[in-house]
């Protein structure tokens, strides 16, 4: 069984079912509602940087990293990855800090319909491609050069 919303936001490689709801719908560690995730806040932001690099070896197929509809439980800080590849938010929820500070995207980046609860941070990130950040949600937002 995979992930119910792998298929909605048609991710290349569906994920692992780590938690079904009531209905009986199955989501992975990446779409999984915020306390059903099943791995500490560090495993799963490993694992987020793990997805974000693996796509970086794939970037010439015309493949792009695909974190949409995601809930990112806690505070992440990107600046470990290095160069971004391309890559898409869109639709997903960061309930913690998100801190894209210093961050290299090397190609599109797309943050459609993205919810900020707790603000972010683009304070001297380079945009190499198109950024779309339609409909995001920023309950505070830091850009600073």
């Amino acid at each position: 069984m995979t992930c119910c919303k792998c298929a909605e936001y048609e991710w290349a490689d569906p994920q692992e079912v780590v938690y079904t709801d009531p209905e009986g719908k199955g989501y992975c560690v990446f779409h999984a509602p915020l306390y059903e995730k099943r791995i500490s806040n560090d495993d799963f932001n490993k694992r987020v940087f793990e997805r974000l690099r693996e796509s970086k070896l794939f970037e010439g197929s015309g493949r792009f990293c695909d974190l949409s509809g995601v809930v990112f439980p806690q505070e992440i800080k990107f600046q470990q990855v290095g160069q971004f590849p391309k890559v898409r938010f869109n639709s997903a929820c960061f309930e913690g800090f998100a801190d894209f500070s210093e961050v290299d995207f090397g190609g599109f980046a797309l943050f459609k319909e993205t919810i900020f609860s707790q603000g972010a941070s683009l304070s001297e990130a380079k945009f190499n491609g198109v950024a779309y950040f339609g409909k995001t949600e920023l309950e505070i937002m830091y850009i600073l050069t």
